[in-house]
């Protein structure tokens, strides 16, 4: 899970570490006005965090649920109607779409597209001089190989958990709808993501935005350009200060 403050990130937690890291409630606290959490996987974690800290959790403005976080009207991963995370900890997305203030949604339907092919990540790594950009190729090869299993004929990897913080500051590359989604918990549908997608459809009572679309060319050249900036944006992040342990 993420920690975002003025849109950059300040840490990275685990809630299931909570009771040993006073500091996170407060840096929350205090920064409630700018702090938005991208949960990254199945909601467990953030869901415990909801119930040990309601009050203050609630006031957190945005969440975003991250490594394909549902799927709508597209088949399922895990089973023929669920993502995996979602149908991994079906109550805890519960929790999360009932008791966050504002969710998005990045649905596995949408990340799927959001593709890095073996040429860009070829181009990355032979024009960075990240520290980390072997793992580049090698990553992006290795799932590659592993969807190309999966979904017979895809050109390259699905960068779920990156095209979530994309959308995060790119919203204006992004076609979002809003509808109130929710999740079944009873086996036989377990985890599926559901929401009303018809025509005419009732107003929205939560505030649940769904991505559904994305400008993929600009998403590219987001990729590769954060990648070729990550040396200077490493250092600047070195000069941030961090809460003491």
């Amino acid at each position: 899970m993420f920690l975002f403050l003025a849109q950059q990130r300040i840490q990275r937690i685990c809630w299931n570490e909570l009771a040993g890291r006073s500091d996170i409630p407060v840096i929350i606290e205090e920064n409630i006005e700018d702090i938005v959490i991208v949960n990254v996987g199945r909601q467990t974690s953030l869901a415990f965090a909801f119930n040990l800290r309601p009050e203050l959790m609630e006031q957190v403005k945005e969440v975003y649920l991250i490594s394909y976080g549902g799927v709508f009207m597209v088949p399922g991963n895990v089973t023929d109607v669920a993502e995996a995370n979602f149908w991994g900890d079906p109550n805890a997305t519960y929790v999360i779409l009932n008791k966050a203030q504002k969710v998005y949604i990045t649905p596995l339907n949408v990340t799927d597209r959001a593709i890095v092919t073996s040429d860009i990540a070829t181009y990355t790594f032979n024009h960075t001089n990240s520290p980390y950009k072997t793992l580049i190729p090698e990553v992006t090869n290795y799932y590659a190989t592993f969807y190309d299993q999966v979904m017979p004929g895809i050109d390259g990897s699905p960068l779920h958990d990156v095209f979530t913080l994309y959308y995060l500051l790119n919203k204006d590359n992004t076609y979002t709808v809003k509808r109130d989604v929710r999740v079944a918990i009873v086996d036989g549908n377990r985890g599926q993501s559901i929401a009303d997608f018809r025509m005419v459809y009732k107003e929205p009572d939560r505030e649940h935005y769904i991505a559904m679309d994305f400008n993929y060319n600009h998403f590219i050249k987001d990729f590769i350009c954060v990648n070729l900036a990550v040396v200077e944006s490493l250092l600047d992040y070195a000069k941030v200060e961090m809460p003491a342990e």
